[in-house]
């Protein structure tokens, strides 16, 4: 079994880009991959509690967060350094809080790495 670190750095209306690491890890862990969550820079903002984006021109995605330990995802991280650049927003998560030397640990641990 391979383990997968996916980093999200985007933040979560801006492009599709952060709904498609969302859907790109669940797809992965329900083949029974290891899959951890890396949120660093504006992707801190993926986990931020009552989101309202304009229903015409988003969808709202982030709710599904709270469900990811039904596909086994059960480890969370999130950058220390970024989640205080935005004041320590009320997150919807209790992830695990990763400072610069911890985040590389972690990527010297998984076997593969996507940066989304």
């Amino acid at each position: 079994m391979k383990k997968y670190l996916i980093i999200m750095q985007h933040s979560p209306y801006e492009s599709s880009l952060a709904l498609e690491g969302l859907e790109f890890a669940l797809a992965i862990a329900a083949f029974n991959q290891e899959v951890s969550l890396l949120f660093k820079g504006p992707g801190v903002l993926q986990l931020m509690n009552n989101q309202n984006p304009d229903p015409m021109m988003y969808k709202e995605f982030t709710k599904a967060y709270t469900g990811l330990s039904l596909f086994g995802i059960t480890d969370v991280y999130v950058c220390q350094s970024s989640l205080a650049a935005y004041n320590n927003p009320n997150l919807m998560l209790q992830p695990q809080f990763a400072d610069a030397l911890q985040i590389s640990t972690l990527i010297k641990n998984h076997d593969i790495v996507l940066n989304v």
